[in-house]
């Protein structure tokens, strides 16, 4: 038996590939000006990423400082 969830979109996120193979993450706007949401957003990513590999979160954040650090991402 399947259970309908009622939800709220309270942001949208997505990562798209050009042409060119640059990369790009796009947001939304109300995703953009909420601060506390956008936080809470991109931890739940890294809580995410860090379990699909069996991970502690550290580590996850630890890699994601490394790639930062060696080559930052520029965002229009």
């Amino acid at each position: 038996m399947s259970k309908k969830e009622e939800f709220e979109v309270l942001g949208k996120a997505r990562v798209i590939q050009g042409k060119t193979g640059v990369a790009e993450v796009e947001i939304s706007q109300n995703l953009l000006e909420d601060q506390p949401m956008h936080i809470t957003f991109i931890a739940m990513q890294v809580e995410t990423f860090a379990h699909r590999l069996n991970m502690p979160v550290e580590k996850a954040l630890d890699m994601i400082k490394q790639n930062i650090e060696v080559e930052p991402m520029e965002f229009d």
